[in-house]
């Protein structure tokens, strides 16, 4: 089959001084148009298109953004894959201060940051409902010579309420041999799953780094040669999440910045357990 070139919109329009307006759509004509008309196997391999429709404020330092994203799912019969679930809104408001005295002058300084986010998830065949999310952290650097301290403690409170439940006949019938992968506790009965439930955690950690510096050349380059080597702890208790349903938990890449972070997923489905060191 063959389709017609896609119908693209990304357009951004400031309705007044503090309020913008964003639209981002991409649809095509068919479920082939990617393998027809990709020109590379990355192209050919997509198989969900976005359309995002977003409004973004800031309200008393709070940046706020309010979404609706659903999206086109294009199906391969050899290849079955399930839709993802739309935001039918998502809310989120966040804001972060660094270097807040406490106390008076003397007083320690402070960085602290806020999350909030309360999302209804939609799908045609699994499990919905509405998520509240908070999420907030404290700490405080302390410099102590040539070593620079970060303690820091955060806590992370999660409330899910399911509005229905997903049927495994139902998602057969409409996405076939398609695998439920981490869908898999959003389907079935309400025996056998955590419907909705509750989740309060808390995490510590501590950042210990040296900053070193040398002046060195290369050929007649003056140049001065930094190592920081950093010593990272996190410790956040273990809270059995194994019946919870999964909306937008993900695995996150390897990379500097996730080996020093407290945070194992992306998304707000799943909180590991830690009790780790990494230098």
């Amino acid at each position: 089959t063959l389709g017609v070139r896609p119908n693209s919109v990304s357009r951004t329009t400031r309705v007044s001084s503090n309020l913008t307006l964003g639209l981002n759509v991409t649809r095509v004509s068919d479920d082939d148009y990617f393998a027809d008309f990709g020109g590379s196997l990355l192209a050919a391999s997509q198989r969900t298109l976005p359309a995002t429709l977003s409004l973004n404020t800031n309200q008393l330092g709070w940046a706020v953004t309010a979404t609706a994203q659903e999206y086109q799912l294009l199906q391969d019969s050899a290849a079955p894959v399930l839709a993802p679930y739309s935001w039918m809104p998502k809310v989120a408001a966040s804001r972060s201060e660094r270097a807040i005295q406490v106390g008076g002058s003397s007083g320690p300084l402070i960085d602290w940051t806020g999350y909030a986010e309360a999302t209804a998830f939609q799908h045609p065949t699994l499990a919905q409902g509405d998520r509240y999310v908070l999420t907030g952290s404290v700490s405080s650097p302390l410099m102590l010579s040539f070593l620079n301290v970060v303690p820091k403690i955060g806590v992370h409170a999660t409330h899910f309420s399911q509005g229905r439940q997903g049927s495994q006949a139902a998602t057969s019938l409409k996405y076939g041999a398609a695998s439920l992968g981490a869908f898999a506790n959003n389907v079935g009965d309400a025996s056998s799953e955590t419907p909705s439930y509750d989740r309060v955690l808390p995490t510590a950690s501590l950042t210990t780094k040296m900053t070193l510096e040398r002046n060195t050349e290369w050929g007649q380059t003056p140049l001065l040669q930094t190592l920081e080597p950093t010593l990272f702890y996190a410790h956040t208790p273990y809270r059995d999440q194994s019946q919870y349903p999964v909306f937008d938990a993900g695995g996150v890449g390897v990379n500097l910045s996730q080996l020093l972070s407290e945070m194992s997923f992306t998304g707000h489905d799943r909180i590991a357990d830690q009790n780790q060191v990494t230098g």
